[in-house]
């Protein structure tokens, strides 16, 4: 399926929107977003949720895999938390400053979608 490469973090932030309730949002950089990439270039990603545990980052591989198979396309995502040692101030502070600059910063921003706005896709 080929779709204007712009809409792509839109859908994945409405499927995550739909498929897990502490989902936050989706912070969108790299060459993607600068305009700079390739044909074969991944969409770079930072999904942030309120938490994170094994059996949750399994269920989002599934819906990212599924994803990328629908729209053939490559998701680099990073999972990050609204608190504790995953959060972007944390990580700010503690792990990778030059990261979050680029990533956070410098990236857009797509919040959740309300679920009357989203619609499942798979």
């Amino acid at each position: 399926m080929n779709i204007e490469q712009n809409k792509i973090v839109e859908l994945l932030n409405k499927e995550l929107s739909l498929s897990f309730p502490d989902y936050l949002g989706a912070y969108f950089y790299g060459s993607r977003l600068q305009g700079n990439f390739h044909g074969d270039s991944d969409y770079d990603v930072v999904l942030l949720f309120e938490s994170i545990e094994f059996e949750k980052e399994s269920k989002i591989a599934g819906v990212v895999s599924l994803f990328q198979y629908k729209y053939d396309v490559i998701i680099d995502y990073i999972l990050l938390t609204a608190g504790g040692k995953r959060s972007i101030e944390y990580m700010r502070q503690n792990i990778n400053p030059v990261f979050i600059q680029r990533a956070i910063d410098k990236g857009k921003y797509y919040k959740r979608q309300p679920r009357t706005m989203a619609r499942k896709l798979f």
